[in-house]
Order: structure tokens, then C-alpha cells, then sequence
């Protein structure tokens, strides 16, 4: 629809329209999981300077910066691909299994970097080669980007009746 004066002079869809259409297309799962996926990466994010500062002190700025750029090289070609593997699936199928593989990938981030008596860290056993951060974090960015289509998907169901959307 084109954007005109008319249009945008328009009520917004009230809080009962926006419930009645999460109800009828199940899209409130697209919510929970856009929440789980933001803090998630919030964590990953903040953390991997924090880590590598503690564990690996040589990667310095340069190397916290190539780390990143590796998990974004991972992401850009994960949304290259993810048309093509995922081509025919449901999107709340898509949703599912991206999901199981963040969470597949969030278990290695928790055991070996996380803290409390039982990490590795903390037992004195060590920490594994930077190469295993650099890997995890590409892994990890492979199904956090393949989500993103099809939770879009799912946002677009939103949009109300009357060409408007239905974001909360």
C-alpha cells in the first residue's frame, strides 16, 4: 500500500486487535522467540570480550575485532544459504530446529566458558585453544542468522486488516 496522509492519519490497531491476531496466527511464538534470541545474543556478545581479555590476553582489540568479523562472515553466508537448505519448510519448523541449534551451541559456550565451581576454567584444567572460541562463535552465529527469515515471515502475518502493522 502506498504511504499517504490519509492512511497515516488512521487509528492504530488497539491492544485487542494486536491480541486477536497473535491468537489466530500463532505468531506470539515469534515474540517469545525474538526475546530469547536478543538476550542471547546480548550475552554472547558482551561475554566474548570478557572472555578473551581473561583467557587468551594476546588477541588484544585486533583480535576481538577479527572474532567478530568471523562470526559475521559465518552469519553473511548462513543468510545466503538458508533460501536454498530451507526452501519448502515451514517457518515455525525453521524457527524450531535454528533454535535447538543456538541452544546445541549456547551448552559448549556455558560449560567451558562459563563460571561457578564446575567451568574448566575455574578448576584449574585450563581453556582450549583460541581456534575453539573462533569456531564456537562462527557456529553459534549459523543458526542465530538462519532464524531471521522466517521469524520475519512470521512477523509479516501481522499486519493487520487495513494494511497496517500489528507490532507491539
Amino acid at each position: 500500500p502506498v504511504r499517504n496522509e490519509a492512511r497515516l492519519a488512521e487509528l492504530a490497531p488497539g491492544p485487542g486487535e494486536v491480541c486477536r491476531r497473535l491468537g489466530r496466527t500463532g505468531a506470539y511464538f515469534s515474540y517469545v522467540m525474538s526475546f530469547q534470541n536478543n538476550w542471547c545474543n546480548q550475552v554472547i556478545v558482551w561475554t566474548i570480550p570478557i572472555i578473551t581479555s581473561r583467557l587468551y590476553p594476546e588477541l588484544g582489540i585486533v583480535g576481538n575485532s577479527m572474532l567478530f568479523a568471523s562470526g559475521g562472515v559465518s552469519g553473511l553466508l548462513t543468510v545466503w544459504l538458508v533460501p536454498k537448505v530451507t526452501a519448502g519448510m515451514a517457518h515455525r519448523w525453521v524457527l524450531l530446529v535454528t533454535q535447538l541449534g543456538v541452544g546445541l551451541t549456547l551448552l559448549p559456550f556455558a560449560v567451558v566458558y562459563g563460571c561457578g565451581s564446575g567451568s574448566s576454567t575455574s578448576e584449574g584444567l585450563g581453556h582450549p585453544a583460541v581456534w575453539f572460541l573462533y569456531v564456537l562463535f562462527c557456529f553459534y552465529n549459523i543458526p542465530f542468522m538462519a532464524q531471521m527469515p522466517s521469524n520475519n515471515a512470521i512477523y509479516a502475518q501481522l499486519i493487520g486488516d487495513r494494511g497496517k502493522g500489528v507490532y507491539i
